[in-house]
């Protein structure tokens, strides 16, 4: 005898599901860490820097202008960093950041990609400074990399998985079974039973003295229905799938003869 099954459609495409729904969250998070958190950066810079610069006639054409020249610093966590050191001084502080971007009624504006730093100051004398991001600042943006780390540490659970899934292999011959590698000869086996109409039976079996049991799964093994009629044909056991199935039918039965009277 030889019956040979490869792994059923319904484990593999279930494992392929998570899989797909843990690295597309990952992407998710990497798309808004590479491209959408830094395009809204983008777009409330330019509806921003008219306000924010306090020019009402700054034209779109210079803000994208100013916005191709900005770099990666200031950031909030500058500010902090300023105020920690007690910064006093412009001068100081554009020995800390560079040129303003722009300056005017009294302020320096120090803008980057990820918002403005504003100091007001009378002459080289600070007076008040303060933060305010464009949409997402530089450890938001950044955060959303690190939460990608998570998802895809998760997929790799149904990634193992479905490779598991679509290299299984059963395998029947004249000696015995082989369940994805695990050999079990027919005269180790001692029973085949605890069908569920969900789709499985366990095959119990004895290795070392040690009764031990290999489930038997229509969502894995493509050939169930055969594999299993096989095993008990075999070993002269009941076919637990037919008799359950028997048994089911008699219960509709009894409950259809209910509702009749």
């Amino acid at each position: 005898m030889h019956l040979e099954s490869g792994p059923a459609a319904g484990e593999r495409n279930w494992q392929l599901l998570i899989l797909v729904f843990f690295v597309g969250f990952g992407l998710y998070f990497l798309y808004d860490w590479k491209i959408g958190w830094p395009n809204a950066n983008h777009k409330a810079a330019l509806k921003k820097m008219p306000q924010k610069f306090e020019d009402p006639s700054l034209a779109e054409e210079e803000a994208e202008r100013i916005w191709a020249e900005l770099g990666e610093t200031p950031t909030r966590a500058d500010l902090q960093t300023l105020d920690t050191a007690d910064v006093t001084s412009l001068r100081a502080i554009e020995e800390r950041l560079g040129a303003p971007t722009r300056t005017g009624n009294g302020k320096a504006y120090f803008a980057s990609r990820f918002g403005v730093l504003t100091v007001e100051a009378n002459g080289d004398r600070v007076r008040d400074k303060g933060w305010e991001k464009w949409a997402r600042d530089r450890d938001e943006i950044e955060g959303q990399l690190y939460w990608s780390f998570l998802p895809f540490a998760l997929a790799l659970f149904p990634l193992r998985n479905l490779i598991q899934a679509v290299r299984l292999r059963v395998v029947l011959d004249d000696d015995g079974m082989n369940y994805a590698g695990e050999r079990i000869p027919y005269s180790a086996i001692r029973s085949v039973r605890d069908y569920n109409k969900k789709g499985w039976v366990d095959v119990y079996y004895e290795k070392d003295g040690v009764e031990k049991k290999q489930r038997l799964d229509n969502q894995k093994v493509a050939r169930f229905d055969e594999i299993v009629a096989a095993i008990c044909e075999v070993k002269e056991f009941e076919n637990p799938i037919l008799a359950g199935q028997a048994a089911d039918s008699d219960d509709h039965d009894r409950d259809a003869d209910g509702d009749a009277t």
